[in-house]
């Protein structure tokens, strides 16, 4: 956790330190890979990945971004634990929220076909129904709103009932 406020302070202060940044991403993500992996520790990477979105601009991380989530996916299918989902949902939620052009769909899309459509109606789907902080709830909400307005929600109407369902709850 000290390693994780310290990061996010630079992140929060990215101006200031981009070069530093940008030059050592690579190691950072390293670092983010390896506390995911530890069970105890793996609410502190959320922790660190939701500093990241919330403070640094996409450019800083957007060349790892595929990587990334591909390590979290992995992560999800190991674990099945329902505190993992709700961390990644809430993630992905950020990502959603603060990254223009649909970026979270497309890598999704990208890593395999359909994986986008499958996680939105079975993942999201069962932590829209959890008790969630007044925070969190609003974050997911919003970003299932953006959500839905895309094309492949849009013309799938059992994935836009999920959806809607996940909105009423």
């Amino acid at each position: 956790p000290g390693l994780i406020r310290l990061l996010r302070a630079y992140f929060s202060k990215h101006v200031g330190f981009s070069e530093l940044l940008r030059a050592h991403m690579q190691g950072i993500l390293e670092r983010f890979q390896f506390v995911l992996c530890n069970r105890k520790t793996e609410t502190s990477a959320f922790d660190l990945l939701n500093a990241m979105i919330l403070h640094l601009p996409v450019e800083f991380y957007q060349q790892h971004f595929k990587t990334l989530l591909t390590v979290l996916l992995t992560r999800l299918q190991s674990s099945k634990s329902p505190k993992t989902q709700k961390d990644f949902v809430i993630s992905c939620s950020l990502c959603v929220h603060r990254q223009p052009n649909n970026m979270y769909v497309i890598a999704l899309n990208e890593i395999q076909p359909g994986l986008f459509t499958n996680l939105l109606g079975s993942v999201w789907a069962v932590v829209a129904k959890m008790v969630l902080k007044q925070d969190e709830r609003k974050l997911c909400v919003l970003a299932m709103a953006k959500l839905m307005a895309h094309d492949q929600v849009r013309q799938n109407p059992q994935l836009l009932g999920v959806c809607c369902s996940g909105l009423v709850n």
